[in-house]
Protein backbone atom coordinates (compact mmCIF):
# COMPACT_ATOMS: atom_id res chain seq x y z
CA UNK A 1 0.00 0.00 0.00
CA UNK A 2 2.78 2.39 0.71
CA UNK A 3 4.30 1.88 -2.56
CA UNK A 4 1.52 2.42 -4.40
CA UNK A 5 1.18 5.80 -2.43
CA UNK A 6 4.24 6.84 -2.85
CA UNK A 7 3.95 6.18 -7.02
CA UNK A 8 0.85 8.14 -6.54
CA UNK A 9 2.41 11.31 -5.43
CA UNK A 10 5.21 11.20 -7.18
CA UNK A 11 3.16 11.50 -10.17
CA UNK A 12 0.85 14.22 -8.96
CA UNK A 13 3.91 16.22 -7.33
CA UNK A 14 6.18 15.82 -10.55
CA UNK A 15 3.44 17.34 -12.31
CA UNK A 16 2.81 19.93 -10.38
CA UNK A 17 6.40 20.25 -9.93
CA UNK A 18 6.68 21.12 -13.62
CA UNK A 19 3.38 23.06 -14.09
CA UNK A 20 3.10 25.34 -11.07
CA UNK A 21 5.98 25.12 -8.43
CA UNK A 22 8.44 25.75 -10.52
CA UNK A 23 7.13 29.22 -11.19
CA UNK A 24 6.88 30.08 -7.19
CA UNK A 25 9.99 31.70 -6.61
CA UNK A 26 12.22 32.64 -3.42
CA UNK A 27 15.06 34.98 -4.72
CA UNK A 28 14.73 33.96 -8.22
CA UNK A 29 14.97 30.07 -7.30
CA UNK A 30 12.37 27.16 -6.80
CA UNK A 31 12.18 24.38 -4.46
CA UNK A 32 12.78 20.61 -6.04
CA UNK A 33 10.02 19.61 -3.88
CA UNK A 34 10.11 16.63 -5.63
CA UNK A 35 13.43 15.75 -4.89
CA UNK A 36 12.93 16.54 -1.52
CA UNK A 37 10.12 14.03 -1.95
CA UNK A 38 11.59 11.34 -2.83
CA UNK A 39 14.76 11.90 -0.45
CA UNK A 40 11.93 12.04 1.93
CA UNK A 41 10.80 8.82 1.35
CA UNK A 42 13.52 6.62 0.68
CA UNK A 43 14.71 8.14 4.73
CA UNK A 44 11.66 6.99 5.83
CA UNK A 45 10.93 3.29 4.02
CA UNK A 46 14.12 2.60 2.75
CA UNK A 47 16.41 1.94 -0.24
CA UNK A 48 14.07 -0.06 -2.47
CA UNK A 49 10.51 2.22 -2.22
CA UNK A 50 13.00 5.25 -2.54
CA UNK A 51 14.66 4.14 -5.88
CA UNK A 52 10.90 2.89 -7.45
CA UNK A 53 9.26 6.71 -6.11
CA UNK A 54 12.49 8.09 -7.41
CA UNK A 55 12.32 6.34 -11.34
CA UNK A 56 8.69 7.44 -11.18
CA UNK A 57 8.96 10.96 -10.60
CA UNK A 58 12.40 10.80 -12.70
CA UNK A 59 10.22 9.71 -15.55
CA UNK A 60 7.17 11.98 -15.38
CA UNK A 61 10.04 15.04 -15.27
CA UNK A 62 11.76 13.65 -18.23
CA UNK A 63 8.49 13.19 -19.79
CA UNK A 64 7.21 16.69 -19.18
CA UNK A 65 10.34 18.44 -19.26
CA UNK A 66 11.98 20.24 -22.24
CA UNK A 67 15.94 18.55 -21.51
CA UNK A 68 17.18 15.00 -22.48
CA UNK A 69 14.68 12.30 -22.40
CA UNK A 70 16.51 10.37 -19.19
CA UNK A 71 18.36 12.79 -17.17
CA UNK A 72 15.84 13.69 -14.63
CA UNK A 73 15.12 10.09 -13.79
CA UNK A 74 18.91 9.33 -13.41
CA UNK A 75 19.60 12.15 -11.11
CA UNK A 76 16.68 11.51 -8.85
CA UNK A 77 17.58 7.61 -8.75
CA UNK A 78 21.08 8.21 -7.59
CA UNK A 79 19.53 11.17 -5.23
CA UNK A 80 17.14 8.22 -3.91
CA UNK A 81 20.13 6.26 -3.61
CA UNK A 82 21.98 8.19 -1.48
CA UNK A 83 19.17 8.81 0.84
CA UNK A 84 18.56 5.44 1.19
CA UNK A 85 21.78 4.64 2.23
CA UNK A 86 21.69 7.61 4.67
CA UNK A 87 18.58 5.85 6.05
CA UNK A 88 20.88 2.99 6.69
CA UNK A 89 23.29 4.07 8.33
CA UNK A 90 23.64 4.48 12.35
CA UNK A 91 22.35 8.42 11.89
CA UNK A 92 19.25 7.19 11.41
CA UNK A 93 17.93 9.02 14.33
CA UNK A 94 19.93 11.60 14.25
CA UNK A 95 17.47 14.91 13.56
CA UNK A 96 20.24 16.58 11.07
CA UNK A 97 19.83 13.88 8.63
CA UNK A 98 17.30 14.83 6.46
CA UNK A 99 18.75 18.52 5.92
CA UNK A 100 22.00 16.93 5.71
CA UNK A 101 20.74 14.73 2.74
CA UNK A 102 18.60 17.34 0.86
CA UNK A 103 21.91 19.37 1.28
CA UNK A 104 23.74 16.92 -0.75
CA UNK A 105 21.71 15.11 -2.65
CA UNK A 106 20.34 18.47 -4.11
CA UNK A 107 24.29 19.27 -4.86
CA UNK A 108 24.64 15.65 -6.55
CA UNK A 109 21.59 16.13 -8.47
CA UNK A 110 22.01 19.08 -10.18
CA UNK A 111 26.30 18.52 -10.77
CA UNK A 112 24.80 14.96 -12.26
CA UNK A 113 22.23 16.75 -14.22
CA UNK A 114 24.68 19.80 -15.62
CA UNK A 115 27.21 16.55 -16.15
CA UNK A 116 24.73 14.97 -18.64
CA UNK A 117 24.16 18.46 -20.23
CA UNK A 118 27.89 18.62 -21.22
CA UNK A 119 28.37 15.25 -22.29
CA UNK A 120 25.16 15.67 -24.22
CA UNK A 121 27.32 18.85 -26.14
CA UNK A 122 25.07 21.55 -23.76
CA UNK A 123 27.73 24.43 -23.16
CA UNK A 124 27.65 24.56 -19.43
CA UNK A 125 29.14 27.57 -17.32
CA UNK A 126 30.54 25.87 -13.55
CA UNK A 127 31.12 28.64 -12.13
CA UNK A 128 27.96 30.47 -12.56
CA UNK A 129 25.86 27.59 -12.51
CA UNK A 130 27.43 26.23 -9.29
CA UNK A 131 27.55 29.56 -7.10
CA UNK A 132 23.86 31.66 -8.72
CA UNK A 133 21.89 27.95 -8.63
CA UNK A 134 23.22 24.92 -6.90
CA UNK A 135 24.57 26.05 -4.04
CA UNK A 136 21.66 28.37 -3.23
CA UNK A 137 19.16 25.97 -4.53
CA UNK A 138 20.45 23.11 -2.23
CA UNK A 139 20.17 26.04 0.88
CA UNK A 140 16.47 26.26 0.45
CA UNK A 141 16.11 22.67 -0.43
CA UNK A 142 17.52 22.50 3.32
CA UNK A 143 14.83 24.97 4.42
CA UNK A 144 12.06 23.12 2.61
CA UNK A 145 13.09 19.50 4.03
CA UNK A 146 10.98 20.32 7.44
CA UNK A 147 7.64 20.73 5.54
CA UNK A 148 8.46 17.63 3.10
CA UNK A 149 9.94 15.57 5.81
CA UNK A 150 7.38 16.46 8.41
CA UNK A 151 4.45 15.30 5.72
CA UNK A 152 6.12 12.21 5.06
CA UNK A 153 6.63 10.85 8.21
CA UNK A 154 2.99 12.16 9.30
CA UNK A 155 2.13 9.92 5.86
CA UNK A 156 4.35 6.73 7.57
CA UNK A 157 2.45 7.02 10.69
CA UNK A 158 -1.11 6.75 9.06
CA UNK A 159 -0.17 3.83 6.27
CA UNK A 160 1.52 1.87 9.12
CA UNK A 161 -0.58 -0.34 10.93
CA UNK A 162 0.41 -0.58 14.53
CA UNK A 163 1.80 -3.23 16.08
CA UNK A 164 -0.71 -5.16 18.67
CA UNK A 165 0.90 -5.44 21.67
CA UNK A 166 -0.42 -7.53 24.94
Amino acid sequence: MSTSVGLGLAFLLAIAQSAVISQVTFFGLSPNLVLLFVLAWALLWGLREGLVVGLMAGFVLDVLSGAPFGLATAALVFASWLAGLGGLNVFRAAWVLPYLVAGLATLVYNVLFLLFLQLGGQEVRWGAALGRVVLPEALLNMFFMSLVYSFVRWLQRRLQPRPVEW
